[in-house]
């Protein structure tokens, strides 16, 4: 086995261990991807927001580049996940999930007769 092809063996075959910024919604993303690299999670899912990743930040290039250096230098694997309501849709932040979706595009439990 040789270098490059048993990496990309290894992540095609393991399930990295992960966790999501979102539970660290009071601190700096920085710190939280410090914090979950040194308690041994491999991966983490970036919850975008005011003060992560901010999509419509003007600094949000800079932003990219310093997380991308600062996972590669943790070791950590990385997704985006935009769960943070508020930041992409701030009219309909805080209407019940039920409210917005019509009933008719709700699944259904079990086969329909």
């Amino acid at each position: 086995m040789n270098g490059a092809s048993d990496d990309l063996s290894f992540r095609e075959t393991h399930m990295l261990l992960g966790y999501n910024t979102n539970g660290f919604a009071h601190h700096r993303l920085e710190d939280a991807l410090t914090v979950l690299a040194e308690l041994g999670y491999r991966s983490v899912a970036i919850t975008l927001d005011h003060d992560a990743l901010d999509p419509f930040g003007s600094d949000l290039g800079d932003q990219v580049v310093r997380v991308k250096r600062l996972l590669a230098d943790l070791g950590l694997r990385s997704v985006i996940e935009t769960g943070a309501r508020f930041l992409l849709d701030p009219p309909r932040s805080s209407a019940s999930i039920f409210s917005l979706a019509p009933s008719t595009s709700r699944p259904t439990s079990g086969p329909t007769r």
